[in-house]
């Protein structure tokens, strides 16, 4: 059996399908988030180990927040990791996990 060089993750994912922006770039769906990172569906490629501003759109609610591209996926997504959650952006995002539900 091969190894997998994966950690156990620390967070637990929610499967979603929200809206979100990386820098500029068009509009990009979450096709799941934690309160660790998100993985975004989207076709633009980002160089692993950048740091990028991320807007999360949930109803009315937005959350602005810098992440590391852990891993891209050519030409299907990317993951990335929070890397700036202070208290109140982690109040924030945990808020946001409360209306997901209400999102979807």
């Amino acid at each position: 059996m091969a190894k997998t060089s994966r950690r156990k993750r620390v967070h637990k994912r929610i499967p979603c399908n929200l809206d979100v922006q990386i820098e500029n770039t068009p509009v990009s769906k979450v096709l799941d988030l934690s309160e660790g990172g998100v993985y975004v569906h989207t076709d633009r490629e980002f160089e692993p180990g950048s740091i990028v501003r991320v807007t999360l759109n949930v109803n009315t609610k937005k959350l602005d927040i810098h992440a590391r591209v852990k891993h891209a996926d050519e030409g299907i997504g990317v993951g990335l990791m929070f890397i700036d959650l202070d208290r109140p952006k982690t109040e924030k995002l945990k808020q946001l996990f409360r209306e997901i539900p209400l999102a979807m």
